[in-house]
């Protein structure tokens, strides 16, 4: 596993520069949440997760800079807002995009080949209107999209 992350990251790292690429920062992913409740293996899990994104976005639509709407959760404000009580975010193993227009949803799911060579699935469209929630690992079905 941590080979694929390293190149993951060498090959974000080393891609061309000449176009202005977004990327997803951790801060993003974390927001305004106090981070004491943070495991190592919820990190690790972070920086997994944003590398197989970013790398996704950087492929797809490399000069569009996109909104985490909802990236890692505290038990507490999973509850509170009423999440799933096994919900991936709280385990820094997904993030939800805007998606106001639904493009973004509709150009992932043409793209299962590139999703499941990365390792991620998504929720299906039709059932998140205005975000896209991609996650890592796929669910244990191995859909590359699936039903929340």
């Amino acid at each position: 596993m941590l080979t694929k992350l390293i190149n993951l990251l060498f090959s974000f790292l080393s891609s061309p520069t000449s176009v202005e690429t977004y990327e997803i920062s951790l801060s993003d992913y974390y927001g305004s949440h106090d981070r004491s409740e943070l495991t190592p293996q919820d990190e690790e899990n972070a920086v997994d997760l944003l590398a197989r994104v970013n790398t996704l976005l950087r492929t797809l639509c490399p000069s569009k800079s996109f909104t985490v709407t909802s990236g890692w959760r505290p038990a507490l404000h999973n509850i509170h807002i009423g999440g799933a009580k096994r919900s991936r975010h709280i385990i820094c193993q997904a993030v939800d995009l805007r998606d106001l227009d639904g493009d973004l949803g509709s150009l992932l799911a043409k793209n299962r080949d590139l999703l499941q060579s990365l390792g991620l699935a998504i929720e299906n469209p039709s059932c998140t209107p205005t975000w896209v929630h991609i996650q890592h690992p796929p669910p244990r079905s191995g859909n590359i999209i699936f039903l929340p």
